[in-house]
C-alpha cells in the first residue's frame, strides 16, 4: 500500500524539499519567510509489487513521479541558479560599462551574458571562431586585453566584483527569485484519473449530448457520455464500424470538428479540446492523510498543489484584474 507507513515516511520526506512557512525575527520585526530545505530520498519503484490498482493508490504515485521527475529538479536547479550573487566594485571599469543595466546584486550569468551580447551587437567576435572575442575600446579598458576566450569570461569578472557572503541577504535573493523562476509542466495525468476533478464542456457539445443536465462533470463521466452517445444512432455522427466514426456533413458540429472521420481512440483527444479544467477536491493530503502531522504539511501540500495545477493551461482564462 502506498500509504503505509514506509511509504508515508517516502513521501513525507520527499515533500520536506518544498518551500516551508515560519515566522523568523531579524532586526527585531517579525516577518514571514519561505525557507528552501532538501532532502534526499528514495521513492519506491512504480513498480512495485503490493499496490493495489486502485484509484487513489494510482493518484498518489503519479503525486510522488511528478516530484521526483519534475519539481525537486526544478527546485533544486532554482537553488543552483540563485545562490551565487555579485555586486561590482567601486570605480570598476567593467561596472562603468555595464552603464547601470544590471541589478546591485546580479549572478555571474547576467553579467557574462551582457558581455557577450554586446560583443555581438558591436561585431566583436572573431570570424569563424565564436568562442573569441576581439576587445573594443570599452572591453580592452577593463579586462586589459585585446583578446578573450569568452569560457574565461567568469575569471576576467573576478577582479572587478565582490561576492555576496551574507546568508541573509542570499536567502532573501534566492527565494524571491526562485519564487518567481519556478515552473514545472501540470502533470495532467493527475486531472484525468482524479474522479474529483471538474471539467466544462463546451455548450454547443453539453447542449446536444449532455442535455444541459449538468454543467460540469468528471473526466470519466465525459468520457462514457460521448461513447454513449455515439454507440445510438443520432442526427450527428454515423458509426462506419464499430472502431471508426463519420461527423455528419449536415451537423452543426461540423463547424467545430474541422475533420470528417476519427478512430474510437481518438475520442479524449477531441474531448480535451472541447473541454476545460475547472478544479478538483482532493489534494496530496486527503488522498493520504497521514503525511498530515503538523500545520506545516499542510502548507507544503498546498504549495505543491499551486505549483502543479493552478497555472495550467486547461484553466479558463481569466483577466488578471477587474476594472469597471
Amino acid at each position: 500500500m502506498l500509504c503505509s507507513s514506509k511509504n508515508v515516511l517516502l513521501i513525507r520526506t520527499a515533500c520536506r524539499i518544498l518551500w516551508v512557512s515560519s515566522e523568523k525575527k531579524h532586526d527585531g520585526v517579525n516577518k514571514k519567510e519561505i525557507l528552501l530545505s532538501f532532502y534526499i530520498f528514495n521513492p519506491c519503484s512504480d513498480n512495485s509489487p503490493g499496490w493495489p490498482d486502485t484509484e487513489k493508490e494510482a493518484l498518489l504515485r503519479c503525486y510522488l513521479r511528478c516530484l521526483k521527475n519534475q519539481l525537486i529538479p526544478a527546485l533544486k536547479s532554482c537553488v543552483d541558479k540563485y545562490t551565487e550573487w555579485w555586486s561590482f566594485k567601486i570605480f570598476s571599469p567593467l561596472g562603468l560599462y555595464t552603464n547601470g543595466r544590471l541589478s546591485t546584486y546580479f549572478r555571474p550569468e547576467e553579467l557574462i551574458n551582457l558581455i557577450i551580447s554586446e560583443a555581438e551587437k558591436n561585431h566583436n567576435f572573431e570570424s569563424g571562431n565564436s568562442e573569441i572575442i576581439l576587445t573594443d575600446e570599452n572591453l580592452r579598458n577593463s579586462f586589459n586585453t585585446d583578446v578573450i576566450f569568452v569560457p574565461e569570461l567568469y575569471a576576467l569578472c573576478l577582479p572587478h566584483i565582490n561576492i555576496l557572503d551574507d546568508p541573509i541577504q542570499i536567502k532573501q535573493l534566492r527565494d524571491k527569485h526562485s519564487a518567481a523562476d519556478l515552473w514545472i509542466e501540470t502533470p495532467y495525468d493527475i486531472l484525468y484519473l482524479d474522479s474529483t476533478a471538474q471539467f466544462w464542456l463546451h455548450p454547443l457539445f453539453n447542449t446536444i449530448i449532455g442535455k444541459n443536465v449538468k454543467m460540469s462533470y468528471s473526466w470519466k463521466e465525459l468520457c462514457n457520455m460521448f461513447n454513449v452517445y455515439l454507440s445510438a444512432p443520432n442526427a450527428h455522427f454515423t458509426a462506419i464500424n464499430e472502431s471508426m466514426y463519420a461527423v455528419n456533413p449536415s451537423s452543426i458540429f461540423a463547424n467545430e470538428i474541422r475533420f470528417r472521420y476519427f478512430h474510437k481512440c481518438q475520442i479524449q483527444t477531441i474531448l480535451k479540446q472541447l473541454s476545460k479544467y475547472l478544479g478538483k477536491q482532493s489534494t496530496i493530503l486527503t488522498l493520504c492523510p497521514t503525511l498530515k502531522q503538523d500545520d506545516t504539511d499542510e502548507q507544503t501540500a498546498a504549495f505543491i498543489e499551486n505549483i502543479m495545477f493552478a497555472n495550467n493551461p486547461l484553466l479558463p482564462h481569466i483577466s488578471n484584474s477587474v476594472y469597471i
